[in-house]
């Protein structure tokens, strides 16, 4: 079992993935466990319902690839 850090969970959830520096909104995505700018250029924009993708364009579409992939070789 991993162990978590009770600090950490009473955290607000947003506050994890979202955060604010000196060159804007940067949020992280948990495909490469990388933080990029909060932006159409980064993440897809769900018009909807007002927010964007949790995962980066670049991890969404190499998953897309991998599925696609996979069915062709069945």
């Amino acid at each position: 079992m991993i162990p978590r850090d009770r600090a950490l969970l009473r955290r607000p959830w947003r506050e994890l993935v979202v955060r604010q520096t000196a060159l804007g909104r940067e949020k992280l995505c948990p495909g490469c466990n990388t933080w990029w700018p909060q932006d159409e250029e980064f993440f897809s924009f769900i018009r909807t319902r007002g927010h964007f993708h949790n995962r980066c364009r670049a991890c969404r579409a190499s998953d897309q690839a991998a599925r696609r992939q996979s069915r062709n070789a069945a």
